[in-house]
């Protein structure tokens, strides 16, 4: 995790955007790499996995085990900032349960 300042200058933060733009894009051609490099065949004994990080709030991180062919068609469909900013609201409702309805909230 990464904090930054408020007072960041917007030249700045817009450079870091994008390195970490770059960096998202970057891991997801490795993970299909991988994926299509390890592609399961009757005669293959590799072990296939992938999985999500996941912050709790108290600053662990801990790891969710997905199927990898499930993980690369969602990521074929959503960013990785749309499936984290998913598994975010999983975990938030998970750690901090608001049993109103979604009607009754103010932000979503």
């Amino acid at each position: 995790m990464v904090r930054l300042p408020e007072e960041i200058k917007e030249d700045v933060l817009e450079n870091l955007e994008d390195y970490y733009d770059e960096l998202l894009d970057l891991d997801k051609e490795i993970t299909e790499q991988q994926l299509a490099d390890n592609m399961p065949d009757s005669t293959s004994d590799t072990l296939h996995t992938a999985g999500i990080t996941i912050q709790l709030k108290d600053g662990r991180n801990v790891y969710a085990s997905i199927n990898p062919e499930l993980l690369n068609r969602v990521l074929q469909s959503i960013s990785p900032d749309e499936l984290n900013t998913i598994v975010h609201a999983i975990t938030e409702a998970v750690e901090n349960p608001d049993t109103r309805g979604l009607c009754q909230r103010q932000e979503v």
